[in-house]
């Protein structure tokens, strides 16, 4: 659905600790929607996957 358009990251906050500080993870999981380098929403704990749809396909009709 989203291929090529959204790239999609895993970090292991054990393993990268300074990322998780940059983008200030605090719970888990946590799931951060950039465009343009900014925040554009972020999901802490589980979601429903039609959330998370709705909030890439509105971020991405937002980017540049």
């Amino acid at each position: 659905m989203f291929t090529g358009r959204v790239k999609f990251e895993y970090i292991n906050v054990d393993e990268n600790k300074g990322e998780a500080s940059k983008y200030r993870i605090k719970d888990f999981p946590t799931i951060i929607i950039e465009c343009d380098e900014r925040e554009r929403e972020r999901f802490i704990g589980l979601t429903q996957e039609r959330f998370l749809k709705r909030a890439i396909q509105k971020t991405l009709s937002g980017c540049r």
